[in-house]
């Protein structure tokens, strides 16, 4: 296989995981893009933060709550060989979509639930909860700031 072209200095690269939680396939598939991701969420060294985006107006699915317990067990490790050179730390965040169609909220119920499934997983307790909409446009500044925070982490360790 082809070694990846490292990123120029400043730059990011935004990875789309199509249809993980609605996609129609069979388990066996499932299990291997879920093996996959655990593995790539812990090692992969130039991943440096996922961003969850999760539905705010239907129940927490299934696939979320994988998630989160990927991302919780790929923290842990990379705590664990902080030091080490393998990976460096891995920020997340949740974005809880659809918030303009609760006027401009989101439901304490759907917060709790969401903080209830992080904590459960592992995932840090100071996950950031962005509420947000395509439509509004909401919570769209939120989310750059984190990933330009990640970004400056990232600047400072190539300096």
């Amino acid at each position: 296989a082809p070694c990846p072209r490292p990123l120029p200095v400043g730059s990011f690269h935004l990875v789309d995981m199509p249809g993980l939680g609605f996609a129609k396939v069979a388990a066996p598939l499932r299990a291997r893009w879920n093996a996959f991701l655990s593995e790539y969420f812990a090692s992969r060294r130039e991943l440096r933060m996922v961003v969850h985006l999760i539905d705010s107006q239907v129940p927490l699915q299934e696939t979320d709550v994988s998630i989160m317990q990927m991302v919780g067990a790929a923290v842990a490790a990379r705590s664990e060989q902080e030091g080490s050179g393998l990976a460096p730390p891995l920020d997340y965040a949740v974005v809880l979509t659809k918030a303009d169609k609760n006027d401009g909220r989101v439901s304490s119920r759907t917060v709790d639930q969401v903080r209830r499934a992080l904590e459960s997983a592992g995932c840090p307790a100071a996950t950031p909860l962005v509420p947000s909409s395509a439509k509004t446009r909401m919570g769209r500044e939120a989310v750059w700031m984190l990933l330009r925070e990640v970004m400056s982490e990232v600047r400072l360790e190539e300096s």
